[in-house]
């Protein structure tokens, strides 16, 4: 690390480990920060901090870098929940439409089998007149119908189950989604502690180092008005010893 001018130099691993986060993140910060970067004569990049965010890091200011990922994750957490209960409801409206067109296909199977008993037993009756062999037909019309409305319903209850069971992956996925952005926020709320902690140090450090300077200064002062003493002991003395 160089200090040239106002900034710093330090390559992203060291303004990682200086900040507790990731190599990444460091270079997210960087690019959002625009501080300048050059590349040593080793080839790798350096990074020019200003000695200005330093000092805030030094006080305590500053550690939170990761807070605007922590809420974006948040924010990234709370939609794929909202997509969750969407689909939720997508599925519970998909199995409703399943059951009515089960529903309505039972209803229709049993009309045809009346119809069918019906037809069996106009058949029987009918013999050979016109009348009942006009009936017959109607019956027998009637049947085909139901019989097509039948397979038409077994279509819309086979249809509502597929979306049912797209509506059940789709949610499954998000849920997973969602449960992977969970984890990243417990991750990014544990960095976020490990850096209060480091502040936290650094400021103990900074106290420590602020009380020895104090003692410093005292033993300085101390020792300034002890020579000051010697002083005038030294003109005191030449004064007496000078002749009259």
């Amino acid at each position: 690390m160089d200090e040239v001018g106002d900034v710093r130099w330090m390559t992203y691993a060291e303004v990682a480990q200086l900040l507790g986060i990731e190599r990444s993140s460091a270079k997210r910060l960087v690019a959002r920060k625009g501080w300048p970067r050059t590349r040593g004569n080793d080839g790798m990049a350096r990074i020019g901090v200003p000695l200005a965010h330093l000092e805030r890091l030094a006080s305590g200011e500053g550690m939170g870098e990761e807070a605007p990922e922590l809420a974006a994750l948040r924010q990234m957490l709370a939609r794929r929940e909202g997509e969750v209960a969407g689909l939720r409801e997508a599925l519970r409206v998909a199995e409703a439409r399943a059951a009515e067109a089960q529903a309505q296909a039972a209803e229709a199977t049993r009309r045809a089998e009346e119809a069918t008993r019906r037809m069996q037993e106009t058949e029987q009756e009918a013999g050979e007149t016109k009348g009942l062999r006009q009936s017959l037909s109607f019956l027998r019309q009637a049947l085909e119908h139901l019989r097509a409305s039948a397979a038409a319903a077994d279509a819309q209850a086979a249809a509502a189950q597929r979306e049912a069971a797209e509506a059940t992956m789709r949610a499954a996925e998000v849920e997973g989604r969602a449960a992977e952005a969970q984890r990243r926020v417990a991750e990014a709320e544990v960095r976020s502690g490990e850096a209060e902690q480091r502040a936290a140090e650094a400021r103990r450090r900074a106290a420590e180092a602020e009380a020895r300077a104090a003692m410093a200064d005292r033993a300085a002062l101390e020792a300034r008005e002890a020579l000051a003493r010697i002083r005038e002991r030294g003109l005191l003395a030449r004064l007496l010893n000078r002749p009259a």
